[in-house]
């Protein structure tokens, strides 16, 4: 089983920060919402935003998002891998392994 939480610091005086994986779930939820034409797929069996403690502390993302119709999949696809990246570090100073973007479909608005 993955571990559940992200430690972001660990200092022997003062202790440790872990975040949960909740906390990166929520702050990719944002992003994705803030962004142009991107519809996060959730289901009632699984999250539209999934993130992946590894053992050795790494982080994995996995979002399975539509797009609105007309847009290139390749440029967006890009555009939230790196949005994602850099959120995420900017606000937790974790580093990212992978994000990894499942295009379901399109939206015809």
């Amino acid at each position: 089983m993955a571990n559940e939480y992200v430690i972001s610091k660990r200092d022997e005086k003062l202790g440790t920060v872990q975040l949960s994986k909740s906390v990166f779930e929520s702050i990719i939820r944002i992003t994705l919402e803030e962004m142009e034409g991107v519809f996060i797929v959730d289901t009632s069996w699984k999250s539209g935003v999934v993130p992946v403690v590894h053992k050795d502390n790494d982080l994995s993302v996995m979002v399975d998002v539509k797009l609105r119709y007309g847009l290139s999949a390749q440029r967006v696809s890009m555009k939230i891998q790196e949005k994602v990246v850099n959120v995420i570090k900017q606000t937790t100073d974790v580093d990212i392994k992978n994000v990894d973007v499942k295009i379901s479909g399109f939206v015809f608005e």
